[in-house]
């Protein structure tokens, strides 16, 4: 019993009021490394379809399942789209590991319904603490791009 109760003192204790002030200064836009496979996205490849390619990680948030969606890698330099040819994982880690990820637009699930950045560090953030722990340590290890540093988001109120 003694050793329990040492393991669960021990447990690091993150604050989520901390947690929402740092993902309140992030935006919807990440840049994709050689890391993402590594945190558990998969990536769904659609090559000629109307739908762009994507990479999606899902998890257990709470009481419910969550979701990270990251779509429409484009180039920021160019704009043009990143990973549209790409017919396999293997084919889009090849991409990345040259450098040719792109920045993508994350979306956040919970349950069926899509939750704004802005809503998550609100509302949600009361409404639904347990799944907010989950889906904040989920962004925080992804790395969503600074508001004030995103070249996509520059004179945007995104």
């Amino acid at each position: 019993m003694e050793v329990r109760l040492l393991d669960i003192e021990s447990a690091p204790r993150v604050d989520a009021s901390s947690r929402v002030s740092r993902l309140r200064r992030r935006c919807p836009h990440v840049a994709v490394d050689g890391r993402l496979t590594a945190l558990g996205y998969r990536f769904y490849a659609m090559p000629g379809s109307d739908v762009p390619s994507f990479f999606c990680k899902r998890f257990r948030a709470g009481t419910g399942g969550a979701a990270l969606t990251l779509l429409a890698g484009i180039d920021p330099q160019t704009g043009e789209a990143v990973l549209d040819d790409c017919r396999s994982a293997s084919e889009a880690a090849t991409e990345i590991a040259s450098g040719r990820a792109g920045t993508w637009l994350l979306r956040v699930t919970y349950g069926a319904r899509m939750v704004a950045l802005d809503e998550l560090c609100g509302t949600f953030a009361h409404r639904e603490p347990a799944a907010f722990a989950a889906i904040a340590a989920e962004l925080e290890a992804l790395g969503p791009a600074l508001r004030s540093a995103c070249s996509l988001c520059v004179g945007d109120d995104t």
